[in-house]
């Protein structure tokens, strides 16, 4: 991944000669069972609804990485509004299948490894996500046609966390430090570290072929297992007024990622060639 800053490199080669485009080929004759919503069996997730908990952490963070940047490249650029509440229901959407676990094996298995690496570890040290509220506070601000979709993305993220740690309270507060804080360089790279993200110079070729690979990843799981495979929906425990903007989420969950891969396959002027023409 590049630097949350860093636009991307230059390869210097054209989409059919840069290194990337064989990863892209893997991935572009995958892309019709995708539109034609056939099963992509593949990159499936482990059988073990413990190891699904882990899998889908660590699928649902990287992908919503990608994600994040390409949302901020939209907001920094004045896209339409459309393709930014596109990018935020896809963020909504991340944290519900990131989230998918139980609170009994979050508790057990996910929140221990994160003590364990650092007592005091926090999601605030993300890299890819400095910035992005700030930006859609403006965004919001200047197309109030945004609004809803924000909104519905915060509720999200409060009713995930507190269905998780129902008791409230996250590890950074629970070591005694405050939320909202700058990150340090440190804090940043520690993050990094726990969840095997590497930085350096990547290509817009190779770094959209990365987003195609997450959200693949992300599609086979949910078409084999469900957006939920542990409890009942996160729509079913919110408050009333909440319930039915989450349950469309939920709803139109796979055609949103399937919608996404397709777009990341086509768009811009990187779009991938098709290998069988």
């Amino acid at each position: 991944m590049p630097e949350p800053w860093q636009a991307a490199a230059d390869c210097g080669l054209g989409v059919t000669e840069c290194p990337a485009v064989e990863w892209a080929a893997e991935l572009e004759s995958l892309s019709v069972a995708v539109e034609l919503k056939f099963p992509v069996e593949v990159l499936l997730p482990p059988a073990q609804a413990v190891d699904v908990a882990w899998y889908r952490w660590i699928t649902g963070h990287q992908t919503a990485f990608l994600g994040w940047r390409a949302l901020r490249t939209a907001l920094a650029r004045a896209a339409p509004t459309s393709e930014i509440a596109a990018l935020l229901d896809l963020y909504s959407v991340l944290l519900l299948y990131t989230g998918s676990c139980s609170p009994s094996v979050y508790e057990r298995l996910i929140r221990p490894r994160m003590m364990r690496w650092r007592p005091d570890f926090s999601g605030e040290w993300a890299p890819d996500h400095q910035g992005i509220p700030r930006a859609l506070k403006q965004a919001v601000e200047d197309h109030p046609q945004l609004r809803s979709t924000r909104r519905v993305n915060v509720q999200v993220h409060a009713a995930v966390a507190e269905r998780l740690v129902p008791q409230g309270g996250s590890l950074l507060q629970d070591a005694g430090r405050h939320a909202g804080d700058e990150p340090s360089e440190e804090e940043f790279g520690s993050y990094d570290r726990f969840f095997d993200t590497e930085r350096g110079p990547v290509c817009e070729h190779a770094l959209r072929a990365q987003f195609l690979h997450w959200l693949l990843k992300v599609v086979s799981d949910v078409e084999s297992c469900g957006l939920y495979y542990d409890g009942a929906p996160l729509s079913a425990a919110v408050a009333e007024d909440k319930r039915e903007s989450i349950a469309a989420l939920e709803h139109d969950a796979l055609a949103l990622l399937r919608r996404r891969f397709l777009n990341v396959m086509r768009e811009g002027p990187w779009a991938f060639p098709r290998m069988s023409s």
